[in-house]
């Protein structure tokens, strides 16, 4: 990459034109205006271009808009594109992606957490009348599975889209819009705290331990899932491999892997927030889905990082990836779908007692 200058340009303005009908709180072409140079932004690789604006072109709320001048200001450097992984900007590129992703993550993504939810409920030993927190909540479904075992549940989560569908899926359960690096709640209020596959989305995972740690009770008990590296998990090797061969790895503007996928990383980032009895395992399962265009599919509606990945690649390249996709899974096909093996860490620890 080529040297820059120190100059940092930051966003003018941000304009918006094109007003869908049906949702007037989105709009469609979301103008960012840089000076003195602009760059491309948004799901395709970055491309120089001439004048002073750049496009974001995919649907953006209106609430969204402050996160992407967040994120984007001073991601635009004299003479090329840098992205920045400063915790504010790695968290206002998230929080976009999951306001994004949250009306369609049910259908999609949802599917592969799902089988790691009773493992990760047993692993927090939750019982009836305990006060548990799901800590990166989204919809809401693992605080209502802790719910069923008779807990009385509690959700966080910092997307407002996210904190509306928990609130209307889940009426019982006290949701409630914040930040997991700056847990609204007393010191030793909660009995369990768990997340699934919240943690590595965090800006600062340490942080976020170390709150998850001060609103337990002593002696309470911490557990959560994170996604294992590809080389354990299948359906990520195969998407990754395939735009590899026929597309860009490097292409999307989003943050690198969090540093929080592999056993001896959870244990050491429970350690360093001083849990005790710690411990990690890879649990594994299945995701069902009919081929590499249901894959795809579902990772770009339903994930950020993955989706960012995706949305980079060339039009005319998606074919040969979902082709590549297709022809390395096949190994995994059961009846009329491909069961693919996925696998996540499983962590957990216990807070002292006093």
């Amino acid at each position: 990459m080529p040297a820059c200058a120190p100059t940092i340009c930051r966003p003018a303005a941000i304009v918006g034109k094109g007003y869908d009908d049906l949702a007037p709180s989105y709009v469609h072409d979301v103008t960012l205006v840089f000076e003195p140079q602009a760059w491309r932004v948004g799901p395709r690789p970055p491309a120089r271009m001439s004048g002073t604006i750049a496009s974001v072109r995919y649907p953006v709320s209106r609430h969204e808009q402050t996160d992407l001048l967040k994120y984007h200001g001073g991601l635009v450097q004299a003479g090329w594109c840098a992205m920045s992984f400063q915790p504010e900007a790695v968290r206002a590129f998230e929080h976009a992606g999951w306001q994004r992703a949250a009306s369609s993550y049910g259908n999609s993504f949802a599917h592969a957490t799902a089988p790691f939810v009773a493992r990760l409920l047993e692993a927090a030993k939750i019982s009836p009348g305990q006060l548990v927190l799901d800590v990166a909540c989204g919809p809401g479904y693992l605080a209502a599975a802790a719910a069923g075992r008779g807990a009385t549940a509690h959700g966080l989560d910092f997307s407002a889209e996210m904190v509306g569908i928990a609130r209307s899926i889940h009426p019982d359960i006290v949701v409630t819009e914040g930040d997991a690096e700056d847990l609204p709640y007393p010191d030793g209020t909660f009995h369990v705290v768990v997340s699934s596959f919240g943690i590595h989305h965090v800006p600062r995972p340490a942080l976020a331990l170390a709150e998850c740690k001060r609103v337990l009770k002593p002696g309470a008990r911490i557990a959560f899932t994170v996604w294992a590296t590809p080389e354990e998990n299948i359906a990520w090797s195969l998407v990754f491999d395939a735009i590899a061969r026929h597309g860009n790895r490097s292409a999307a503007q989003a943050p690198p892997p969090g540093a929080l996928n592999r056993i001896d990383q959870c244990v050491r980032a429970l350690e360093a927030a001083d849990f005790v009895d710690r411990s990690a395992e890879i649990v594994r399962a299945e995701w069902f889905l009919p081929n590499a265009h249901a894959l795809i599919a579902a990772l770009s509606a339903g994930t950020v990082r993955m989706a960012a990945l995706i949305g980079a690649q060339e039009p005319s390249a998606l074919a040969a990836i979902a082709s590549d996709i297709d022809i390395h899974a096949e190994r995994f096909r059961r009846g009329q779908n491909l069961a693919i093996p996925i696998a996540a860490v499983l962590a957990r620890g216990r807070k002292a007692a006093d």
